[in-house]
């Protein structure tokens, strides 16, 4: 499914402070989220989706039902 849109009348100047903002931090994290990344780096350049995944997604033991159960009396 595609939709367009026509904009018409766009005083582009208005967006610039929103650049700025965009500009600075992405200056302020770029070394960060670069030395992050490239922690997961495989020997032939690709990214380690496993790694991350595990580093960023911990395994943890949790059960989404446990409070509904700990209400109803059976």
């Amino acid at each position: 499914m595609y939709i367009g849109f026509e904009l018409k009348n766009l005083d582009f100047e208005a967006f610039e402070a929103f650049y700025e903002i965009g500009r600075r931090s992405f200056n302020k994290y770029k070394r960060t989220v670069t030395k992050t990344l490239e922690s997961f780096i495989n020997a032939n350049g690709s990214l380690n989706g496993d790694k991350m995944q595990s580093a960023w997604f911990p395994k943890i033991k949790a059960d989404v039902f446990y409070p509904i159960l700990m209400q109803i009396k059976i």
